[in-house]
């Protein structure tokens, strides 16, 4: 089974709020662009890029059925979906000025090899956005060898982690960050690393998560530059060819 999400599927409100920050922070970048959209899903960012200032979509996913989700949904004449490996997309070298891969990299064994792809499809002086849970959060106290919480990552990246991987492949990486967490509430996930058994301190951020449940707004989840004070919960990289 593979991790999907749709806006239109019940979840709670930080989900949908998170993903409409992602795509929202990628949507800046379009300026009429040829833009890859890389494990679409049921291709509702897709739509969005494509309506607002791209000059074309090509969105592809590897699960058939979510490419045909999407293709029911969504017709806009710059707009294309096919199903593809992010691993060997069907495009040609220096396609996309714009490349988007937003909550992937966590699901590859081949992280690497998924990065020379992107590179490849790319154009000189093309953009790469990517997105990724920052385990410092999800999973703290933990390696990035460990299995992650989420039983459908593979592994998940500390800023440091994540940005070296980026930096060896990209000539400039910007790191941005999402679902900024309070110095207090960072200093009580790396105390309850430290005093509780890990299967229960993996799973203490999701305390500061409950009051969302009665209260919570789209203003509490935005992607903004990354403040080394703080810690945030996803990871929004931006990276230049």
């Amino acid at each position: 089974m593979i991790e999907r999400f749709t806006l239109s599927k019940k979840s709670p409100s930080w989900v949908k709020y998170e993903h409409s920050a992602r795509y929202g922070f990628a949507s800046k970048y379009l300026d009429s662009k040829v833009v890859v959209d890389a494990a679409c899903g049921a291709g509702e960012g897709s739509f969005l890029f494509a309506k607002s200032n791209a000059k074309m979509v090509e969105a592809f996913d590897i699960e058939e059925s979510s490419i045909a989700e999407a293709k029911s949904k969504f017709n806009l004449p710059n707009l294309s979906f096919n199903i593809g490996n992010c691993l060997k997309l069907p495009l040609g070298d220096g396609f996309a000025d714009l490349y988007i891969s937003l909550e992937t990299i966590e699901h590859i064994n081949e992280d690497k090899l998924f990065l020379d792809e992107v590179k490849r499809v790319l154009k000189p002086g093309g953009i790469f956005i990517c997105s990724t849970p920052n385990r410092t959060i999800t999973n703290p106290g933990t390696s990035m060898k460990d299995n992650p919480r989420n039983p459908f990552h593979i592994r998940e990246y500390s800023k440091e982690d994540l940005n070296e991987l980026l930096e060896a492949k990209f000539a400039d990486v910007e790191i941005f960050g999402l679902n900024r967490k309070s110095v207090f509430a960072a200093y009580v996930i790396k105390l309850a690393c430290k005093i509780f058994p890990h299967f229960i301190a993996v799973r203490s951020p999701m305390l500061f998560k409950l009051p969302k449940l009665f209260f919570d707004n789209a203003n509490d989840h935005v992607v903004s530059p990354y403040d080394d004070k703080h810690e945030y919960e996803y990871l929004v990289a931006v990276c230049r060819k």
